[in-house]
């Protein structure tokens, strides 16, 4: 049987090859939407500033805040120093709690070594122990 000219199982192929598209492509824009959401909904709140001796690179101290139903977090992220601090997570150290609670001191040893005055112990979202944007500078913590 033909519908058009065209049988009907390559008719059915076409409809249901057009439904698949059109899902796929309203599923990723949904998940694009909510992704962008998310990302508004999250702030962060400059605590401190330690710049290192050559002035090239600071370590930013602050506060994420991703609305009421979440805690507060402390984070640290090593920056080059002429830069603003996006609205990302911290990309050196993550603490649960807020900063006038938390948040370690910190001193540059040189300039390529940053140390952070906090024990690890596991309950850290995030510890890194380097760091590298073409300069690699070492981090550490207390033992």
């Amino acid at each position: 049987m033909e519908a058009n000219g065209i049988s009907l199982p390559r008719a059915l192929k076409l409809f249901f090859l057009s439904v698949t598209v059109i899902s796929v492509l309203l599923v990723g824009l949904l998940l694009g939407f909510f992704w962008l959401l998310g990302q508004g909904m999250c702030g962060n709140h400059l605590f401190s500033q330690t710049i290192s001796p050559d002035g090239r690179h600071k370590v930013v101290v602050f506060e994420r805040s991703c609305g009421a139903s979440t805690g507060f977090s402390t984070h640290l992220s090593l920056i080059k120093s002429e830069d603003n601090l996006a609205n990302d997570s911290g990309n050196i150290l993550i603490l649960k709690g807020h900063p006038d609670e938390v948040a370690p001191t910190l001193s540059w040893l040189n300039n390529h070594q940053v140390k952070i005055h906090h024990r690890l112990n596991g309950k850290e979202y995030k510890a890194e122990q380097q760091w590298s944007s073409n300069r690699h500078i070492q981090i550490q913590y207390l033992h």
